[in-house]
């Protein structure tokens, strides 16, 4: 039996219950494949001894029988994520989460008491850990719960709970509105890049630590997805301080968890603007931290904020160094490749080499960046930035025979996207129109004009496609015949 065979067997047969069942929800968000996944899975499951020849014979009909050995491999690295992800340490927030998710199913198995001592131990939990934000739901099931155990128990013994909890309700519906506008917020931002409509406006309540911090960050968030990052910054900076003060004792792991992701998200607004001496500031109290003590998910986002930024200032041997530092780590524990920062660390060191005319060596970083984001299926407007961005290298290049092609193919992909159509269509039609020229005036209208909409553009939308890449600078320096790194280095002493 081949090494793919035995390992592959070896290791479903060693899930644990909970382990096979997380699988089995993990693949749903693959599509087409779950099927083909799941199915194999359970064929080798069956099993006593691996036998490819009863698979092939049972799937003869099946497309992915005719690339089997590719299959296994897929699955085997499949399995190994989900893995990953259901083993990865579980802040209070998750725990807290799953156990909500766990009372539908106690409900439904009409485990009535179960489900009432799990909503008093999450309540407790929650009011432990100044979770605050979780009462109202899990408020909302404790009465539920009761109304259900009375009702067939016969009993009244909850009904002044009841009362007392429904005096509460306006308050609670507020709460539970604003928490799910908040996610559904942050969840449009993230997959569409466009910020939604005003949240509920609740008054800061300034008697509680826990309830300073649930309004700034609330705050804090709606600011940043409409990029008014100047008040944004100012909010996370606030919540930095209260995270300083007398109230909060780091030494404890979830406040030091929580101080460290306030630490990040200051040194991203920083980044975004780009505010120097802030996120020169916060990277100084960054580096006394002790390195050990920080999750690998936070070292990698802070290296692909270091990158982003010394990007921006036109730092490309500080960008460097950041980047050898974080391929070094990488390829002690190549299991992160997963994390959500590390494609944009690639696409930041591609746009690093395209500052620096290194051409080659940005498509490379480029292509490394898109693969890796289709695995996770995040950041859907970064690939046709990626596409884009491509463009701008080869025209660097001034590949002029290959352009024209790449330029169709992008656009037909372009289609797909009624995001990124509006921008990438009028910047596939000034690319298009510079390559048809070699006169230096004609090329120059067709820059001025280009710029002219893609400012427009720019103070009418409100998607983040530029946060991305410094458009305009790139249009600057083709005007001025100078450099992209001399433009931004140039802007970056000016601010």
């Amino acid at each position: 039996m081949s090494s793919l065979n035995t390992d592959l067997f070896e290791l479903i047969h060693k899930l644990d219950k909970n382990e096979r069942r997380y699988f089995k929800l993990y693949i749903k968000n693959l599509g087409a494949k779950a099927n083909t996944y799941s199915k194999l899975f359970d064929a080798i499951a069956k099993q006593t001894v691996y036998d490819e020849e009863a698979i092939k014979k049972q799937f003869r009909r099946e497309r992915f029988v005719h690339k089997l050995s590719a299959t296994k491999r897929y699955l085997l690295d499949t399995i190994m994520r989900a893995l990953l992800n259901h083993h990865a340490d579980k802040g209070i927030d998750n725990i807290i989460l799953d156990g909500i998710r766990s009372f539908k199913i106690l409900l439904k198995k009409g485990l009535f008491l179960f489900l009432i001592k799990e909503i008093y131990r999450l309540e407790k939990l929650a009011r432990e850990h100044d979770r605050f934000f979780y009462l109202p739901i899990i408020l909302c099931w404790k009465c539920l719960a009761k109304v259900v155990v009375s009702t067939n128990e016969d009993s009244a013994i909850y009904k002044q709970e009841i009362e007392d909890f429904l005096e509460s309700a306006d308050y609670l519906n507020l709460c539970v509105q604003q928490i799910a506008e908040h996610q559904k917020s942050r969840f449009h931002w993230r997959k569409h890049g466009v910020a939604r409509a005003d949240m509920i406006d609740l008054p800061p309540q300034t008697k509680r630590f826990a309830e300073k911090m649930a309004y700034l960050m609330r705050r804090a968030d709606e600011t940043y997805y409409k990029h008014q990052l100047d008040e944004s910054l100012e909010i996370r900076l606030e919540l930095l301080k209260l995270y300083t003060g007398d109230e909060v004792v780091l030494t404890d792991e979830e406040n030091f968890n929580n101080y460290l992701v306030h630490l990040i998200n200051v040194m991203s607004s920083a980044c975004y603007k780009p505010a120097v001496e802030t996120f020169y500031e916060v990277y100084r109290q960054y580096e006394q931290i002790d390195f050990a003590r920080i999750p690998d998910r936070s070292k990698i986002h802070i290296w692909d904020l270091e990158v982003r930024f010394y990007r921006k200032i036109g730092a490309i041997d500080k960008a460097r160094t950041s980047f050898a530092a974080f391929t070094a780590f990488i390829e002690k524990q190549p299991q992160l490749i997963a994390n959500q920062y590390i494609p944009t660390i690639y696409f930041e060191m591609g746009l690093v080499c395209l500052l620096s005319n290194e051409c080659d060596l940005a498509l490379e970083h480029l292509r490394k960046a898109r693969q890796l984001t289709k695995s996770l299926k995040d950041y859907p407007n970064l690939i046709y930035t990626i596409d884009l961005i491509e463009l701008l290298v080869f025209y660097e290049k001034e590949e002029w025979l290959l352009l024209p092609n790449l330029l169709r193919s992008y656009y037909r992909k372009l289609k797909k996207e009624d995001e990124f159509f509006v921008f990438g269509q009028l910047m596939h039609k000034l690319l298009k129109e510079l390559i048809k020229t070699d006169d230096k005036l004609e090329k120059k209208a067709v820059l001025e004009k280009g710029k002219t909409a893609l400012i427009d553009f720019k103070g009418n939308t409100k998607t983040n496609i530029f946060i991305f890449f410094p458009y305009e600078k790139w249009m600057e320096a083709l005007l001025e015949n100078k450099s992209l790194l001399a433009i931004v280095q140039a802007d970056y002493q000016g601010k």
